[in-house]
């Protein structure tokens, strides 16, 4: 359980880490895929939140 948890959190912190990028620097040539990427970032957040702690 904790290495599942681990891994959708690490996953989650690389999809924090494109949407910053994107915000930060290609906002205007990249805004389209913030929708999906935001969807994504919530779903790993609650699946990791979901797994029980150790």
């Amino acid at each position: 359980m904790h290495k599942t948890r681990a891994r959708l959190k690490r996953q989650a912190s690389e999809l924090a880490a494109q949407i910053h990028d994107i915000v930060e620097e290609r906002l205007w040539q990249d805004y389209q895929r913030l929708p999906e990427l935001c969807q994504q970032l919530i779903a790993t957040i609650e699946a990791a939140n979901a797994v029980p702690s150790d």
